[in-house]
């Protein structure tokens, strides 16, 4: 994915995000407005999921392949946080209870997270 700056990559990432929810037999919902702590809602069967996505970006310095920082203290009463690896447009999902309570490097790949790699039924 070629994008011009991080708001970009960000809208470009919660659509990839939406276009896969739907697929895998989601409606999706926006919030309106930008002071809420989760970027999507998911509904299906009777299931609500509030999500929170976060694009990568590459850090040739690393040599490590898509990374990215997140702050997780803010996203506590969210349900989902769903990675997007920017480069290869591949998901990794992650039920917030099982992250940490604080600043997390995500070093994005298939070996270093098979369980949540595309992990739908996580949700």
């Amino acid at each position: 994915m070629r994008t011009s700056n991080a708001c970009t990559t960000g809208t470009i990432s919660e659509m990839l995000v939406s276009r896969e929810a739907v697929k895998n037999g989601w409606k999706v919902a926006y919030p309106y407005g930008s002071d809420t702590p989760f970027d999507l809602i998911l509904y299906n069967a009777g299931k609500i999921r509030s999500v929170q996505v976060k694009a990568t970006s590459y850090e040739r310095q690393l040599g490590a392949g898509p990374t990215r920082m997140v702050s997780l203290d803010k996203y506590q009463d969210i349900d989902i946080m769903i990675l997007v690896d920017a480069i290869n447009e591949e998901l990794y999902i992650f039920k917030i209870g099982t992250l940490p309570n604080s600043r997390v490097r995500f070093t994005l790949s298939k070996d270093k997270y098979p369980e949540n790699f595309e992990a739908w039924h996580l949700i």
